[in-house]
């Protein structure tokens, strides 16, 4: 019969329980960073889904999670379940997993619309050729909550029926910028990205950017998306600071750092 119970788990405990894992799939490294941020940082909270060792005694679910708490070096505690039938792992991770706004819909009482989330993560990325899924959901959850309110700026500022600004990259641009440039000035460069109608010479440099996004998709992975940020970040920049540009290139050092970036 399988059983339960609670343990404190301690970095040596875990070392010693990963040599009894023979059957599970590789280590993912990005992974085990993830809870070991979380784990050092305070966030990590005890959580009903166990540690399981089957009827051999091998470990089947909770490799990464061992192996983050030797990482770490730090004891937290863990449900421990034994005896679990061999079988039973064809059951594990099955489940779909919950996101960022599931997360916050649970434990802040607030449901983040699915583009504010994209706006957030998008943050996130900045120019840098990497994903918000670096962070762990923990992280996503902080980081919005945090820059809650530039993001929502950012969506009062570029309306849905403009679809080329509806894509999480333009709403960052404006998230991230909202801390270091006037909101006359990002307010004059949306109106130009969204509706096309320039009354100043320096909105053509506004309307390169519109021009890019209505002609351009977001729809090519990870390299579209930092693209279609880069640019706007680079249109922006030149924008605040007066200049004219005849041709968009990607803004390749991010022109609108915040205290998140790492």
């Amino acid at each position: 019969m399988m059983t339960f119970k609670v343990v404190i788990v301690s970095p040596e405990l875990a070392a010693e329980w990963l040599k009894r894992n023979r059957k599970n799939r590789p280590i993912n490294k990005d992974h085990v960073g993830k809870l070991v941020r979380d784990i050092k940082a305070g966030r990590w909270a005890p959580s009903p889904q166990p540690i399981v060792f089957d009827v051999d005694g091998d470990l089947i679910d909770g490799q990464h999670r061992l192996t983050a708490v030797v990482v770490a070096g730090v004891s937290i505690q863990m449900v421990i379940a034994e005896n679990a039938p061999r079988e039973s792992i064809r059951g594990i991770d099955m489940g779909a997993q919950r996101n960022a706004v599931g997360i916050l819909s649970m434990l802040h009482d607030h449901s983040p619309k699915v583009r504010a989330m994209a706006i957030s993560n998008a943050m996130i990325t900045g120019v840098r050729r990497e994903t918000a899924s670096r962070y762990s959901k923990q992280e996503q959850v902080e980081f919005y909550l945090e820059h809650r309110g530039a993001v929502d700026y950012a969506i009062g500022l570029l309306p849905v029926n403009y679809r080329h600004c509806k894509r999480g990259q333009v709403g960052a641009v404006i998230a991230r910028a909202s801390y270091t440039v006037g909101s006359e000035t990002l307010e004059r460069f949306c109106a130009v990205l969204t509706t096309g109608v320039a009354s100043e010479p320096i909105a053509a440099t506004a309307i390169l950017a519109r021009d890019w996004l209505m002609t351009h998709s977001s729809a090519g992975g990870m390299a579209s998306c930092v693209e279609s940020y880069s640019k706007v970040a680079r249109a922006l920049d030149a924008y605040r600071r007066g200049e004219v540009i005849k041709k968009l290139y990607a803004a390749t050092v991010e022109p609108f750092p915040i205290k998140a970036d790492r």
